[in-house]
């Protein structure tokens, strides 16, 4: 699998905060959005009649079906990130 070098930042990012009686909360930057998207696709892949086919792929060729659908969920990932920056660019 190819990695992107655009992961699109933090998904969930949580900022760096002060409380009312002095204490910080310090930031986390969470998971990429990249990662994000990774799971959603492979929610959907998990839910729908693609799984059947990833299914029937996976085992025509001897391989575990998250050996074929982990890269295939970061594929449709990568592909919502470049759709995403292409709609940036345009602006």
């Amino acid at each position: 699998m190819k990695t992107s070098s655009n992961d699109g930042g933090p998904a969930f990012p949580r900022p760096v905060s002060h409380s009312d009686e002095g204490g910080t909360h310090f930031g986390f930057t969470g998971m990429t959005l990249r990662d994000y998207f990774a799971g959603q696709a492979l929610h959907g892949l998990l839910s729908g009649d693609e799984y059947r086919l990833v299914k029937q792929e996976a085992d025509k060729r001897g391989l575990k079906r998250s050996t074929v659908l982990a890269p295939f969920s970061y594929d449709i990932a990568d592909a919502m990130l470049a759709a995403r920056q292409r709609k940036e660019d345009a602006k």
